[in-house]
C-alpha cells in the first residue's frame, strides 16, 4: 500500500525529474490507496463489532511510477518524469523524514525501499473494496486532478 498524496504530491509540486539510467524500479507495480478512502474504512472497523481483532490489507489500484506520471501529464498537460532514489540518497530526497528520527524508523525505510524497489508492492484490492461498500473508491486520476487545481495548476478536464 502506498498512499497517493506524498509521492504524487511530491511529483506534482516539483515538476522536474530525471530518468535514472536503471528505470527499472520504476516499471514497478505499485497498490496505491487514497488515505481518505482509508479513513473511511479505519472509521468503518472501528465502529462495527464484527472486525474485533480483524487484520486487514488494504490495497486498491495498482500502476507503475511511469504510469502515475502517465495520469498526471495527462491530466495537467505536463512531460513530468518519475525520479528514482537510490537507497543512498534517501537522505538527501526527503531529509524532513530523517531530521530527527531513531535509528529503527531509519532503517525501516530504507528496507521498505528496497523491498519497492527489488519486488514492487501490489496487492488484491476485494477486501478494500468490500471495507468501502457501495462507496466508490477515489482514483489516482480524481486524486491528480483535485490536488492540482488545489495547488492552482491548471487541469485539462481529461
Amino acid at each position: 500500500m502506498f498512499y497517493f498524496n506524498p509521492f504524487i504530491r511530491r511529483l506534482l509540486l516539483k515538476c522536474r525529474a530525471y530518468r535514472k539510467s536503471d528505470s527499472r524500479p520504476l516499471d514497478m507495480p505499485v497498490s496505491y490507496l487514497n488515505a481518505l478512502d482509508e479513513a473511511d474504512v479505519i472509521i468503518k472497523v472501528l465502529k462495527e463489532d464484527s472486525h474485533k481483532h480483524a487484520i486487514y490489507v488494504l490495497s486498491d489500484e495498482i500502476k507503475t511510477p511511469n504510469e502515475i506520471c502517465d495520469i498526471m501529464n495527462d491530466v495537467m498537460g505536463t512531460d513530468i518524469k518519475p525520479v528514482f532514489v537510490d537507497a543512498d540518497h534517501l537522505r538527501d530526497y526527503w531529509p524532513s523524514y530523517f531530521e530527527g528520527g531513531d535509528s529503527f524508523a531509519k532503517a525501516a525505510f530504507v528496507a521498505m525501499h528496497k523491498t519497492y524497489t527489488d519486488w514492487g508492492w501490489s496487492g488484491n484490492a476485494n477486501v478494500y473494496h468490500w471495507l468501502l461498500g457501495d462507496q466508490k473508491p477515489r482514483t489516482i486520476r480524481d486524486f491528480v486532478t483535485s490536488e492540482a487545481q488545489s495547488l492552482g495548476i491548471k487541469t485539462t478536464g481529461n
